[in-house]
């Protein structure tokens, strides 16, 4: 059995201990290796140490034709208004020409 250098462990000494072993980072944060530290880069819509704040993007985002702006967990969606479409409302719906025959 080997006795591994500090910082390192396994078989032959081959892993490398840091601070990104446990996985500290959520939501599919990247952690990052500083030093005796570590750094997480959030997705987008995700903050925080470990990118477990979630970002209001209603603070940002304007739905567009007084849609409605709802915040979820890493995103937001657009509640729009009769007559608009697209993630912020920015499409009008085609107005059906169809017509029904009795």
């Amino acid at each position: 059995m080997c006795s591994c250098s500090s910082g390192f462990t396994g078989g032959r000494c081959e892993v490398e201990l840091t601070s990104c072993m446990s996985n500290p980072c959520q939501n599919g944060g990247e952690c990052k290796a500083v030093g005796n530290a570590f750094h997480c880069a959030c997705p987008t819509g995700l903050r925080g140490l470990i990118c477990d704040v979630d970002v209001n993007e209603c603070d940002q985002e304007n739905c567009g034709n007084r849609g409605e702006c709802v915040n979820t967990f890493g995103s937001f969606y657009c509640n729009c208004s009769d007559g608009y479409e697209d993630q912020l409302c920015d499409d009008q719906v085609p107005e059906d020409d169809t017509q029904v025959e009795f």
